[in-house]
């Protein structure tokens, strides 16, 4: 038995669970954090795109270059505002329920719930 069960048995608490309100303000944070990747990742898309004017002697045709430097940032940006939302989700589940659903194998079982085992 871990230190945190046996002092929970000895005092008849329970230790602290998944479910800890203060995951809500973790999820916030990241949500605010994965807009503002978001938001910093258009101009940075936008930076990327360099439009060169060729002289008239080849036809005044006017190129587009995309700069890699800004391009990957954009990316990586997007794939961290991505990656804050999962984690954003998992905080946002378990600071609302924890697990629903699920009892605790060490309690007895109530009066109108059945055994697990065959009669």
């Amino acid at each position: 038995m871990r230190d945190s069960e046996s002092a929970a048995s000895s005092t008849g608490t329970r230790p602290p669970g998944l479910h800890q309100p203060r995951r809500l303000v973790v999820f916030g944070i990241e949500l605010v954090l994965a807009a503002l990747l978001v938001a910093a990742a258009f101009p940075a898309w936008g930076n990327s795109v360099v439009h060169i004017d060729l002289p008239a002697a080849s036809g005044g045709v006017v190129v587009s270059r995309m700069l890699g430097s800004w391009v990957t940032l954009a990316v990586l940006a997007v794939t961290a505002a991505g990656l804050l939302l999962l984690d954003g989700l998992r905080q946002l589940m378990l600071g609302v329920g924890g697990r629903s659903g699920a009892r605790d194998s060490t309690q007895p079982p109530l009066e109108d719930e059945p055994l697990d085992h065959p009669s």
